[in-house]
């Protein structure tokens, strides 16, 4: 023995390091402790309980023991803390050593039936324990002073002159008046010169001191401590593994590995050992208990509140099923437990606040992609419905007006550069929906409509979108029904945006009248329509006889909405899980999808999230770049890494060189479906040639990327006729987000026939004023009404040739085609839109952004192949465009 408080230090670690041994032999070792420990406790209590009813020795009575007395009990039951102490403070020390609540909880996975086993085994052990603790607390009330200071009997008996009735050797016998006068005396602490050391109040001891046989109890207290310390040794890490395999926490995911059958946590199980050899080296429990005594009340004051917060949710998830389970009961209790903390020590309470707030602040930020089920996945729903009811009673104002869009995207990866255009419109801001029309029947494309690919596009790219995909015979009955169905009471879209249809000339007649009736179904249900072309496309969809992508899927716009089925290149790859088996795995199945459309020969593993490999990764780790460094140095070298990093090796073993095309590996020759699906074409074989794919890459990572660089410069807004101000609206919503705010506006306006450009120049500086736009460029055109020159006029015709009816053609047979009388009757827009032509050339070629009234097509005069005309000849070689127009109604107010 060295001292006190070394020796706990040593007894103490080599307690927990057997504790440590019996956890990592299994939980059966363990279990048999268990019931050895139970059984000596139970033999340590009884013996307490015999000693009770033995007749107190000379030196029992001398350290405070005088058998069961109701004069001591009376005593006893008035409080008489010393100095600094108080019931709270007892409460906090006493708190860690009762039988949780969560002890069954903690073990649950280890229960053959925890619904039943936790509620019943749970509670009948915290009633026998609570009752054990009770007798033992108001037996020894009754029968050890709370003082004593140790002076033997038979001095007692001298000093105050008693007479003893009746003595046999150890165990003298008092009558009452005699014992009065020695418990007074025993009690007396003046008379020892260093004061009392017995007595509840100042001995450890005096259960030991009571019973039949003092070591037994001994024996008791090291087995509740030891079953104790077993039982935590044992849930803690289990709890702890469980919390690492969420991954909440990255770094702490090493402590989740599991071993063996029964998936022992052992690197957790060590963790444990190390934090309980620190806290015992402390070797003052009394020290170490009220900061427990705080966390344990934090843990229950959660778990009230969590039931609490179920309760108020209206989850039909939650079914609890303990019949006396009350919301209120679980309120109070969080209450109760918060309360207690602060009255035990508010100090420690604040600090046991900071780090459960800090856990949360972080796994709020964090965000991790865990589903859990919780309360507040269900009160986001509840408030979000109740949101959505209330706003459906609430009439629409002006000033309220936020765009809402439907984009008509096909599968958004499929067009990144559109997506991402319209989402800096929408973030923060409205709706945004990417609709995919898929052409042909239910049956077939049950894979592509339960897909689930697109949001994991989405949060690879942070975007904030929703999607809806339907089927469709044709491109304008899916329109339809998506701009009819898609959204719910006032969370409906407003504005719908489409890619430009940019092989309107080659294509089958067919699709180009259905795009032009996509616009006029628009208008008709009341929605502005948008038309955006980028000269470069839209991103994968980009043409080379090569099969980095899908030769038939060339279109920037919305004409061919979905990729068609093609083993060639990622949307070949894309289109392969149809074959599956659509009552499989659907979560293996998606990984699997995802896995194969945007990783490039990534390993197997890799989910699309966490691969760097594939496109997808390459795409969200150019975020992370310094937009302001050298563009074109950046994109090369992200461009070796996510297309040329894993080139097969020939000779090492680098796969069959005639399995299936990637983006490094052309086809031998495959027929693709031509695009009017009219018979086959092939393509040859082309070879390998790393600078034209190095730079073929380097153009589509930037088409891609087209919208995630900051932009500078101007945005141009010809804003021609009143729409509503939608035209003037957009570019201004754009220019108050990041990527544009480097971006300053110029507006172009037509002049009037009155041609004072003074007069309509302060007049246009005053509305704008008035709708708070900051616009400090602004023009009006007062040549807007000249005629074109007549070589801009050949150019017009000679885009329109293919579309004009011809001798011997009738309007019956070709009803997409102009003739001469409608020609005629249009001839004043046509020019108009010539000479707006002549004008963007002029003035707005080295725009960032070019935002135009879109000219309105009228049904039944305007034909698919001369509106056609008229938006080409006015986006045709231009920087970005977004040709819009309003539905007529207002969005723009003179009143904040």
């Amino acid at each position: 023995m060295i001292d006190e408080v070394n020796d706990i230090r040593i007894i103490g670690s080599i307690t927990v390091a057997i504790l440590l041994a019996i956890a990592l032999v299994g939980m059966d070792w363990e279990a048999r402790a268990q019931v050895i420990l139970l059984g000596i406790l139970t033999l340590a209590i009884i013996n307490y309980f015999i000693g009770l009813f033995i007749p107190p020795s000379n030196k029992q009575m001398s350290q405070g023991f005088f058998g069961i007395k109701g004069q001591i009990l009376e005593i006893n039951l008035h409080s008489g803390y010393e100095k600094g102490e108080s019931f709270f403070s007892v409460f906090s020390v006493f708190f860690p050593a009762a039988t949780g609540i969560l002890a069954g909880a903690n073990i649950s996975g280890d229960l053959k039936d925890a619904s039943k086993s936790i509620p019943k085994g749970t509670f009948l052990a915290i009633l026998i324990t609570t009752l054990v603790y009770l007798f033992m607390a108001i037996f020894l009330g009754a029968s050890v002073q709370r003082e004593a200071n140790g002076i033997i009997l038979a001095s007692v008996a001298e000093a105050v002159n008693v007479s003893v009735v009746a003595a046999s050797g150890d165990a003298p016998v008092f009558s009452e008046r005699d014992y009065s006068y020695t418990r007074e005396f025993v009690g007396n602490c003046s008379l020892v010169s260093s004061g009392c050391k017995y007595g509840l109040l100042h001995s450890y001891q005096a259960v030991e001191m009571v019973a039949a046989w003092g070591p037994l109890v001994l024996a008791g207290i090291f087995s509740a401590t030891l079953s104790s310390a077993l039982a935590s040794l044992m849930s803690a890490p289990k709890v702890f593994q469980a919390l690492c395999k969420d991954k909440i926490f990255p770094f702490l995911v090493y402590f989740g590995v599991g071993y063996g059958p029964s998936d022992s946590p052992r690197r957790a199980f060590i963790l444990c050992f190390f934090i309980a050899f620190g806290f015992q080296m402390i070797a003052d429990l009394n020290l170490i208990a009220p900061l427990i005594s705080n966390f344990f009340l934090m843990s229950y004051a959660l778990i009230n509140f969590s039931c609490f917060d179920a309760s108020i949710a209206r989850s039909p998830g939650w079914r609890p099923s303990f019949r006396f389970y009350n919301k209120w009961l679980s309120f109070c209790g969080s209450i109760l437990c918060i309360v207690v903390m602060f009255i035990i020590n508010w100090i420690t309470a604040l600090i046991t606040f900071g780090c459960v707030g800090s856990l949360f602040l972080y796994i709020h930020h964090r965000k991790p992609d865990i589903n859990w089920g919780s309360s507040t996945q269900a009160h986001v729903y509840r408030s979000v419905l109740q949101s959505a009811l209330k706003l459906i009673r609430t009439g629409e104002h002006i000033k309220n007006f936020r765009p809402q869009i439907l984009v008509l995207s096909g599968e958004p990866e499929t067009r990144p550069a559109l997506v991402d255009f319209c989402t800096h419109v929408t973030k923060k801001m409205g709706l945004m929906v990417c609709g995919n029309i898929i052409i042909g029947g239910q049956s077939e494309n049950l894979r592509k409509l339960q897909s689930e690919a697109p949001y994991a596009y989405f949060r690879k790219r942070h975007i904030k979108s929703f999607y809806s995909a339907t089927t469709a015979p044709s491109l304008q009955l899916g329109a339809q029904a998506l701009m009819q169905n898609v959204g719910v009471g006032k969370f409906r879209p407003n504005l719908l945006i489409l890619g430009f249809k940019s092989k309107w000339q080659t294509d089958r007649p067919e699709t180009v009248q259905q795009y032009l009736g996509i616009i006029h179904d628009a208008f008709d249900l009341k929605y502005g329509v948008g038309i955006l072309r980028v000269k470069e496309g839209f991103g994968l969809d980009v043409e080379t006889n090569t099969t980095v992508f899908d030769t038939n899927f060339g279109d920037e716009g919305s004409d061919d909405e979905s990729p068609r089925e093609t083993k060639n290149g990622i949307l070949g790859q894309m289109s392969e899980p149809e074959n599956h088996d659509i009552d499989g795995n659907e979560d293996e199945m998606d990984e699997k999808d995802v896995e194969k459309a945007f990783t490039s020969q990534g390993s197997d593993d890799e989910s699309p999230r966490e691969t760097k490999n594939g496109v997808l990764g390459q795409m969200s780790e150019l975020e992370n770049h310094a937009i302001d460094g050298d563009e074109d140095e950046m994109d090369e070298k992200d461009v070796e890494k996510a297309f040329t990093s894993q080139v097969p090796d020939k000779k090492g073993g680098g796969g069959d060189e005639r399995a299936k095309p990637t983006m490094l590996r052309p086809t031998t020759a495959a027929n693709v479906e031509d695009e009017d699906g009219q018979g086959d074409r092939s393509i040859e074989p082309q070879a390998n040639n790393p600078l034209l794919l190095k730079k073929l890459n380097t153009q589509v990572l930037k088409t891609m990327n087209k919208f995630r660089n900051k932009e500078q410069g101007t945005i141009d807004v010809w804003w021609l006729f009143d729409d509503g101000g939608l035209t003037l609206l957009l570019p201004y919503i754009l220019t108050t987000k990041a990527i544009w705010r480097g971006c300053r506006l110029r507006v172009f306006a037509a002049g009037t026939k009155s041609g004072d450009l003074g007069y309509e120049q302060r007049q246009l500086a005053t509305l704008l004023a008035k709708f708070r736009i900051d616009c400090k460029d602004m023009t009006v055109l007062p040549e807007i009404n000249k005629k074109p020159s007549e070589e801009s006029v050949k150019l017009f015709n000679s885009y329109l040739s293919k579309w004009r009816l011809d001798k011997g053609e009738t309007k019956e047979k070709f009803p997409w085609k102009t003739t001469d009388d409608e020609l005629e009757l249009l001839k004043e827009k046509t020019q108009r839109q010539i000479r707006l032509r002549e004008l963007l050339l002029e003035r707005s070629t080295s725009a960032s952004l070019i935002v135009m009234t879109l000219p309105m097509p009228r049904k039944g005069t305007c034909t698919a192949g001369l509106y056609m005309c008229w938006i080409d000849t006015l986006t045709r070689d231009m920087p970005p465009i977004l040709l819009v127009r309003g539905n007529q109604e207002s969005v723009l107010t003179f009143y904040s």
